[in-house]
């Protein structure tokens, strides 16, 4: 329940490791309810990690005193104080899990519990916080099959045993009247789309599944594949790369494309495939994560890691493109993965919390 105009707002301590748009969009939520006190843990040199350490602890111990509730946005070396400090001194904390914080991959060496020193500050940040709060089911417990050789299991009780933090699931929100919507348009050209930042970094390229879309552009050579977020070099003549771009533009370039492409191996609730079904972009996913279920059954979803397989599901895509096919996406997301929805679950969460 919010508080009386003339009240005061309660105090939240929220702490993130960067500025994204995960941490905007979260706060501007909790600030309905709370006055939010911001703790970035940016840090911009890893030998002074004790230090940066040492700083939040001490910035914590002083905001305990003017608030009962901290809130990390994602696992990682910056959520164990806050948990402990929270458990110690019998305040309450929650930990909002995105993806990274729940899954190792260690032939890319990819995710938190893939790091040999992350993942035992990670595990016992989600032993000692009140609550976890997953974008999706999938990164408490998962088995995947997707690019792999045998069937892998995932997620966070695969890496912390007999955990006993309870966990509510609260998928991302998206609001009806952002920048990303489509246009009226019947007439869609062969273009498609995949987001990967720093998919120039060899880990990154494998990830994101840029190198099985760069392996597909070379099959389907009437189609014009696009990369967004890095630049890379010798690619095929029928792709185009572009680094990270303001939010208008990348609209702008995802209203003029027919199909979005996410062929990661890893993922949480990924807002760029939310972003472009809702400039019209029919998705194209592997069956990872919260994917499937964004596409909803208004595009393809991958068996394989296969540019043969990835190259006929792109074709099968295009043949959806439509204006009334992006009007049924639009509400599909809005639906089931409203803005408004997420704000409702989330501060009832905290309010049960205290």
């Amino acid at each position: 329940m919010a508080p009386h105009p003339f009240q005061k707002k309660p105090k939240l301590v929220y702490i993130y490791p960067n500025r994204s748009s995960f941490v905007v969009k979260d706060e501007a939520i909790f600030s309905n309810d709370y006055e939010v006190i911001e703790l970035p843990f940016d840090i911009k040199w890893k030998p002074l990690l004790p230090f940066y350490l040492l700083r939040q602890a001490l910035l914590l111990l002083i905001y305990r005193w003017q608030s009962r509730i901290f809130i990390v946005q994602f696992g990682g070396y910056h959520s164990l104080f806050p948990t402990l400090i929270a458990r110690c001194s019998r305040a309450k904390s929650a930990v909002l899990i995105g993806g990274y914080d729940a899954v190792a991959i260690p032939q890319i060496g990819y995710g938190a519990f893939a790091n040999q020193w992350m993942k035992h500050a990670v595990a016992w940040s989600y032993r000692l916080t009140d609550r976890l709060i997953p974008v999706h089911d999938s990164l408490i417990q998962d088995t995947v099959i997707y690019g792999t050789s045998k069937p892998e299991q995932r997620g966070i009780r695969a890496y912390v045993k007999n955990l006993k933090t309870p966990s509510t699931t609260v998928f991302n929100g998206y609001d009806s009247n952002d920048v990303f919507h489509a246009n009226d348009r019947d007439e869609y050209d062969k273009r498609v789309i995949t987001i990967a930042a720093g998919c120039a970094e060899d880990r990154r390229k494998i990830l994101k599944g840029v190198d099985v879309f760069l392996e597909a552009a070379e099959i389907s050579k009437d189609f014009e594949w696009i990369i967004v977020g890095d630049v890379l070099k010798d690619v095929p003549q029928n792709v185009k790369c572009y680094a990270a771009l303001p939010q208008t533009k990348l609209a702008e370039l995802l209203r003029t494309s027919s199909v979005v492409v996410q062929a990661s191996l890893s993922e949480g609730f990924p807002n760029a495939l939310c972003e472009a079904m809702m400039c019209g972009c029919v998705p194209v996913v592997s069956p990872v994560a919260a994917m499937p279920e964004i596409a909803g059954g208004f595009g393809e979803i991958l068996k394989n890691k296969s540019a043969r397989e990835l190259s006929e599901a792109v074709g099968r895509a295009h043949q959806m493109a439509s204006a009334s096919h992006a009007l049924k996406m639009k509400d599909h997301l809005m639906r089931n993965f409203s803005l408004e929805k997420r704000k409702l679950a989330l501060l009832k969460i905290i309010a049960d919390l205290l």
